[in-house]
């Protein structure tokens, strides 16, 4: 079952990111994701799942660029935009 889904892409890239969650009792119980891109914006991506598994979807929502960025051990300008895919 898939309670919420999104999609994001770089279009000046090719990078795409996507997620399936499943929500039981207002908590994210279950996230699938897919990332095709360069290494950067796959790992921002499983971290991103990793970070929002077991939050309340508006926790979730409420997830930063600067905590995905800190939770990646930070990220040199020119890649930031590959980083922070999977939050759009």
């Amino acid at each position: 079952r898939v309670d919420l889904e999104g999609t994001a892409g770089n279009p000046s890239c090719g990078d795409k990111c996507s997620y399936q969650l499943t929500v039981d009792n207002g908590l994210v119980s279950e996230i699938r994701f897919s990332a095709d891109g360069c290494i950067i914006s796959k790992a921002a991506a499983e971290l991103l799942a990793e970070l929002v598994s077991g939050k309340t979807v508006k926790d979730a929502r409420e997830t930063t660029p600067e905590t995905l960025l800190e939770e990646l051990g930070g990220m040199i300008d020119l890649r930031r935009d590959c980083a922070l895919l999977p939050l759009k």
